[in-house]
């Protein structure tokens, strides 16, 4: 949700203005409503840029040999971490994140550009 907890947190007392405290706990009980997370996994990472995962395997594939002929990757950034493969949010050093690459590959008004 995009709201701020403190207008959806529950009130202690019927009729009472909103606890700070029980709004606090409310925020520690409910990460998600109040923390973005630095990675996803594949699965979330399609689910956030609206592909499949098989897309974003495939895109990894070409990536590395690209990458091994020193061309520039065409699809998001990825990480190893504990020995899995996540997507950061954000970029990451010189790994691209989700957001850039979606922002840098969108094609406004889903124009393509036309051979002259």
């Amino acid at each position: 949700m995009s709201e701020d907890p403190a207008t959806y947190a529950p009130n202690t007392e019927p009729g009472s203005a909103r606890n700070p405290r029980h709004v606090e706990l409310w925020r520690v009980l409910h990460p998600s409503e109040t923390m973005r997370p630095r990675v996803l996994d594949e699965q979330a990472a399609a689910g956030y840029t609206g592909r499949a995962a098989a897309t974003l395997r495939n895109l990894r594939y070409e990536d590395r040999k690209r990458i091994a002929r020193g061309e520039k990757p065409l699809g998001p950034g990825w990480l190893m971490l504990g020995g899995k493969i996540v997507y950061p949010l954000q970029d990451w050093h010189d790994v691209m994140g989700l957001d850039r690459w979606m922002e840098e590959s969108a094609v406004p008004y889903g124009e393509q550009e036309r051979a002259a």
